[in-house]
């Protein structure tokens, strides 16, 4: 069974509460998004508050400082090989940072300053990401089987359909900068489907790596996603009067 093959912790009452409150802290990243309690300055949410810089240099150190801290904390923590399954799960990890780079100097189209604070704690939170599931390395799965497989194919799916949709995006501004209602692919059912297929990535990361933590990861970044999609639909309907009613935030005939 699926769930009994999660790596977990030793469940006591102290790793219980422990994880059940890191579950709500998760869950929770969303609400606090959508009520604009703790916001990042970036994008069509940045605030002109504070120290700016340049987004794409801002947004190549988001990503690219993660990307470079992997490979040297991999060799931190892991004194053996990597047997096969650990070294897909950890080129999930490469993949998706340099992935993200590449859009970053060649797909996205930036029409404004990131502000540092946000560069500096969004930096933060991706490094400790890549940092950490180096160290998870050696308590994953060594076998690969049909549930890994699963993960890579979401991942896959989601990493493919996550970038079609930001080149859908860039495609708008090829002409001229500003905002526009974003149109083709899964844009005409939601508003963020980008975030929807980065989801989907994540989830199949957490299924390569098949330890708990990694689904709490996952938890947090939907909840985040969702909250931070139904303030971009919010904005874009002020924005536009003609923006679709029909479409849903990011899940698809659900929310």
């Amino acid at each position: 069974m699926f769930l009994n093959e999660i790596v977990t912790p030793e469940w006591t009452p102290l790793t219980i509460a422990v994880y059940l409150f890191i579950a709500c802290v998760c869950i929770a990243s969303g609400f606090v998004e959508r009520m604009a309690l703790m916001n990042v300055s970036y994008s069509k949410f940045r605030k002109e508050e504070g120290m700016q810089m340049d987004s794409r240099l801002g947004m190549l150190l988001i990503y690219g400082i993660p990307f470079l801290a992997h490979v040297p904390a991999v060799m931190l923590f892991n004194s053996e090989p990597l047997v096969q399954a650990q070294q897909v799960f950890s080129l999930a990890i490469l993949i998706h940072f340099a992935k993200r780079c590449y859009e970053v100097l060649v797909v996205h189209k930036y029409s404004g300053p990131i502000g540092v604070a946000s560069v500096v704690q969004i930096t933060g939170g991706y490094t400790a990401v890549s940092i950490y599931s180096a160290y998870l390395l050696p308590f994953i799965p060594f076998q690969i089987d049909a549930v890994m497989v699963m993960g890579v194919i979401l991942f896959t799916f989601g990493q493919i359909f996550n970038f079609y949709h930001h080149k859908l995006l860039a495609n708008l501004r090829e002409s001229e900068s500003g905002y526009f209602i974003p149109r083709g692919g899964f844009f005409e059912k939601v508003t963020c489907p980008h975030y929807f297929f980065e989801v989907m990535a994540w989830i199949g990361i957490a299924m390569i790596s098949r330890h708990i933590d990694m689904f709490l990861l996952a938890l947090m970044i939907g909840s985040y996603l969702t909250g931070r999609s139904a303030k971009a639909s919010e904005w874009y309907r002020e924005k536009f009067s003609d923006y679709p009613d029909s479409r849903k935030n990011i899940f698809p005939y659900v929310f």
